[in-house]
């Protein structure tokens, strides 16, 4: 059994440097991972179903603070209909399979 996870992340974007997205190993055990996750999105996380084996984690109160639009990760929830077209995703956000779901 691996003790690691590798999950997606997709860094909001401004105008000085371009959306990033990059591979993450997150630690298998879940309490480990739930921190980990939650120190990714800066805050509680919310796990919002992209499909059926995926989640997007973000920062459940992610709109509240001070975060950048995620223009890559809202455009992915939209057209996988996890959002309304006139909803918008605010800071990191995690892609996760849903087996690794806390």
């Amino acid at each position: 059994m691996s003790s690691t996870v590798t999950a997606k992340v997709l860094w909001p974007e401004d105008l000085l440097s371009p959306e990033r997205e990059e591979f993450i190993t997150l630690p298998e055990e879940l309490t480990t991972r739930v921190q980990r996750l939650q120190e990714i999105v800066g805050g509680p996380i919310q796990a919002l179903p992209i499909d059926t084996t995926n989640f997007m984690i973000l920062n459940g109160d992610g709109k509240l603070q001070a975060h950048k639009v995620n223009v890559t990760a809202t455009m992915l929830a939209s057209i996988r209909e996890a959002i309304s077209m006139e909803d918008y995703i605010a800071g990191p956000a995690v892609i996760l399979d849903k087996t690794y779901l806390p």
